[in-house]
């Protein structure tokens, strides 16, 4: 048998699941006996969980419970009552949030007294709830059984002969997909009454363990639970955020004239109750109403659905918007001030005091203004519109005639509110301080915006909102990478409105919007259940079970592990160009080989490293056509590892360069800036509107120190000039005997992957070539021991050469200097050799001696007549050295000759 309880904790290391745990939360039997014969208050508590306390991702608060049951524990008698779905939203003790998904269910009070007495529990599926009406008025009785898990329908449930209790099936998560949620539950619920061939606790542990998180954009996760098929996904960083809820709700308990007058009341930051009979009407209409504030955060304290323990929170003096059952209306008025707005949601109508306070903000001298009336008008126009499309009714406003709207029609109204943020900000740019003067902390000019301002009066208001000041400082200085991406969007938004403007002839390139590297263009369907656990047992069940870790451990912990899409960046999303040309592999292999390196090289060298990086990335620029991005990304994610601050040169060559930059390399660039901001406060973002940023660091730059660097291996002590190196390249045809120098071995190079042979001009016969290097002087003439070393390795073509690299590249995060000498001697040397012969810097190749003279490197040839066509200056030297030469080096190395050759002797 398997111990679940210890081994989950090290399997969770390795995940980034969608939800991070399955409880359920009700009653025990010892607070029934409290309750009964003391008269004690029912309180929920955490009953069970999946996964343990020891393998938690997350910290659950203790009021968890209290937040699942926030109206109290009802005990119903002799009648009907419905199941029903709905959420809250939490913050752990790192603020963060949490979003807590409920199914409410009910079950008879059996007394462990008299536990083996059978019992009869009438379960009736209903229709999907009319949640205009309030719930207690929309149940009605189908004959349909729970027969069909494809249908998320509801139940209710009926007990004749005593209490039926309720008992709360819950799922927490980081992410706000709550109709995913609520679905899953219940068709876990439906399967609870059915005969199963397997435990439901192997169904919750598959549903946690096996169900990754999706990144923005690029995956969609199909899911199966039962025969119901589930495809989870996340939107692109350049679209509107996740929304999970049925937004028909708002626009069903509501009409267009009150939603837009509670939208302009939460925009000005009024404090806001919401009242309902129904949580899940409460959970979806304040929660559709904070998404419409977008681009916008709703930063101030919120509550979906406010516990009746907690309702004295109403006297806060901050702003706050609550939701609130309907039973406690009279302990709404008796707590809030006569300025806080409360909305009746299953009367549509707001309920005010016939004070004046009320049409003030928290002074006395503050009136609500009205939408700016031209996009207000034109908000209303577009919103009439979707809504007439999916049917609505008439009255002294227009209502949505049933709580449903497809995606197609949420999303166009979501779009709408966005849109008039659009409007209204238009200009926004302009007045906004990135570089504030010393002791001023704004960052953003009102007085400025207000002057050119034609709805002074509402944009007064608005623009000293929280909310506001805190989408400025993203602005600025983005703290993630979704407030990163959403600066973009809002940004490239502006700069779309503005190229269709019919008089505007100068039209801006946007790209960040229209970008579809991160289109769901990959699937990934969870393994099946049935993969992971076997049994030839029959399960039945009278009431949802607690999770029981006896019945889990016998059997084994899936061996398969999700891929953790939400924690990188996915590769599959660029492609990489086919690099044809010498000069493109050469070139694309020289920035690769930098990349893989650049950990290795001294601090104090960075600079020369970026210069040599752009003055190669400019060679390719003028010598391809081919898309680069990926070759970019991938320095950039090279950077964010070793030095971050190097990265941002490469940015700014970037946006010089005009290289379509996507959301991908957005990400990477955000995560660079904020690893920097967290070290050195003197970083400052500035976001230009368009999909470049212009970053500037005011730091000092550590002075460069040249360091002595050697072609030799670390066991080369004996070799004079570790820093003279000599190629030779020279095959003679077995068959025909004609001599093959390097320009006549690259005219017949084998076009086959991993095949390094080439063949004689004269007669096609295959040869092998081979790369013969000697390293340091030979001046045995007159030593008694070798003072240089020869090595010999293949010859490789530049394609070859380029795709050693890339599997290098896949097989190694990181490499040092030492290793690329010693390990991987043919990319090496003919790395040094290719980058030598056509004017490109090799020695950030080399490994670092551990002297501090430096010296210059020399590289000698044979002579390479009429070259090879690369497009870039070839090099012709020589291939012995006269006794001169060597005397000449000699003399050159007197220092280096005391200092590391004591043991050589001339004679």
């Amino acid at each position: 048998m398997n111990n679940w309880t210890e081994n989950l904790a090290e399997y969770f290391k390795d995940i980034c699941p969608l939800i991070e745990c399955f409880l359920t939360i009700g009653l025990e039997e010892k607070d029934f006996q409290n309750h009964f014969e003391f008269g004690e208050k029912l309180e929920a508590k955490i009953i069970s969980q999946f996964p343990p306390k020891n393998a938690l991702r997350i910290n659950i608060p203790d009021t968890l419970p209290t937040f699942c049951f926030p109206n109290g524990v009802d005990l119903v008698k002799n009648r009907d009552v419905p199941a029903s779905t709905y959420s809250n939203i939490l913050t752990d003790e790192h603020g963060e949030l949490l979003y807590c998904s409920i199914l409410k269910v009910y079950e008879p009070y059996v007394s462990t007294k008299f536990s083996s007495i059978d019992f009869t529990l009438d379960i009736q599926e209903l229709p999907l709830i009319e949640l205009g009406k309030s719930a207690s008025e929309s149940i009605e009785k189908t004959e349909s059984t729970l027969n069909s898990p494809r249908i998320a329908s509801r139940f209710s449930f009926y007990y004749p002969d005593g209490l039926l209790v309720p008992k709360g099936l819950v799922i927490l998560s980081k992410q706000p997909l709550f109709q995913t949620y609520q679905n899953i539950l219940l068709n876990l619920y439906k399967l609870s009454k059915k005969n199963l061939s397997l435990p439901l606790e192997c169904y919750i542990s598959h549903l946690v363990l096996q169900v990754p998180l999706p990144s923005r954009g690029h995956v969609i996760i199909h899911y199966y639970l039962g025969r119901e098929k589930f495809a989870i996904s996340l939107p692109q960083c350049n679209k509107l955020p996740v929304f999970d809820l049925n937004l028909g709700i708002l626009f069903n308990s509501l009409d267009l004239e009150n939603i837009l007058t509670l939208f302009r009341n939460i925009i000005i930051e009024k404090s806001t109750v919401f009242v309902s009979e129904s949580e899940e009407k409460l959970i979806s209409c304040t929660y559709s109403i904070i998404s419409l504030l977008f681009p916008m955060h709703w930063n101030m304290v919120y509550v979906p659905i406010l516990p009746c323990t907690l309702l004295d929170y109403l006297y806060s003096p901050v702003t706050f918007i609550f939701g609130v059952h309907a039973k406690y209306i009279d302990d709404v008025f008796s707590r809030v001030n006569d300025s806080v707005c409360i909305v009746d949601l299953d009367n549509n109508r707001f309920l005010v005091s016939n004070t004046p306070a009320y049409h003030r903000k928290n002074s006395v001298n503050f009136i609500i203004p009205k939408l700016p009336e031209h996009y207000g008008k034109k908000l209303r126009k577009k919103l009439e519109g979707t809504l007439t499309k999916s049917g609505i009714i008439r009255g002294k406003s227009i209502k949505l005639a049933r709580p449903i709207l497809d995606s197609t029609s949420a999303f166009t109204i979501r779009n709408n509110f966005f849109q008039f943020f659009v409007s209204i900000l238009l200009d926004y740019k302009k007045y906004m301080i990135f570089e504030p003067k010393i002791g001023c902390t704004d960052t953003f000019n009102s007085a400025a915006f207000l002057h050119n301002c034609s709805d002074k009066d509402f944009m007064s208001c608005f623009i000293e909102t929280q909310m506001f000041s805190n989408f400025c400082e993203s602005r600025i200085r983005p703290k993630n990478v979704e407030e990163h991406c959403e600066g973009l969007l809002f940004d490239e938004e502006i700069i779309a409105k503005s190229n269709r403007f019919s008089l505007n002839f100068t039209k801006t390139i946007v790209t960040f919007i229209y970008d579809k590297s991160q289109d769901h263009n990959t699937t990934y369907t969870v393994p099946l259940l049935e993969t992971f656990f076997k049994s030839s047992e029959i399960y039945t069940y009278k009431k949802f079970p607690d999770f029981n870790y006896n019945e889990i451990n016998q059997y084994e912990i899936p061996n398969i592990k999700p891929p953790k899409y939400a924690e990188s960046i996915d590769k599959k999303s660029s492609i990489t160009p086919n690099w044809k040309t010498n000069s493109e592999c050469l070139l694309t292999s020289w920035m690769d080989l930098w990349g893989l390196l650049i950990s290795s090289q001294h601090n104090s060298e960075h600079n020369t490293r970026i210069n040599e990086l752009v003055m190669i990335a400019e060679k390719l620029q003028h010598s391809t056509t081919m898309p680069t991005i990926s070759l970019y990304k991938y320095l950039l994610e090279r950077c964010f590892v070793t030095q971050p601050s190097i990265a941002l040169p490469i940015f700014s060559f970037m946006s010089t360069a005009k290289i379509p930059t996507d959301a991908e390399t957005l990400q990477l660039l955000q995560k660079i800036v904020s690893k920097l901001y967290a070290s050195d406060q003197n970083i400052v973002m500035q976001n230009t509107g368009t999909n470049l940023l212009i970053t500037k660091i005011e730091n000092e730059q550590m002075a460069e120190i040249k360091l002595k660097r050697v072609f030799t291996k670390p066991e080369d002590t004996q070799v004079f000039a570790k820093q003279e190196v000599s190629f030779l390249i020279k095959e003679t045809c077995k068959k025909c005997s004609r001599a093959l120098k390097a320009d006549d071995i690259s005219q017949k190079w084998s076009k086959a992957e991993y095949n390094y042979e080439s063949a004689c001009i004269a007669c096609e016969e295959k040869i092998l070539p081979k790369l013969v290097v000697r390293v340091g002087l030979e001046i045995c003439y007159y030593k008694e021991t070798p003072t240089s070393t020869r090595e010999e390795t293949l010859f490789i073509s530049p394609q070859a050469l380029r795709k050693l690299i890339s599997d290098l590249i896949l097989s190694q995060k990181d490499l040092e200097l030492e290793q690329l000498r010693c390990g991987y001697p043919m990319i090496f040397w003919n790395a040094v050799y290719y980058f030598y012969i056509n004017n490109l810097p090799f020695d950030f190749l080399l490994m670092y001696e551990n002297e501090e003279q430096s010296s210059d490197i020399f590289l000698t040839t044979e002579e390479l007549k009429g070259g090879w066509n690369y497009d870039m200056i070839t090099k012709s030297s020589q291939t012995e050295l006269s006794l001169k030469d060597i005397q000449k080096a000699e003399k050159k190395y007197k220092n280096f000759e005391k200092n590391l050759i004591r043991n050589m002797t001339f004679i």
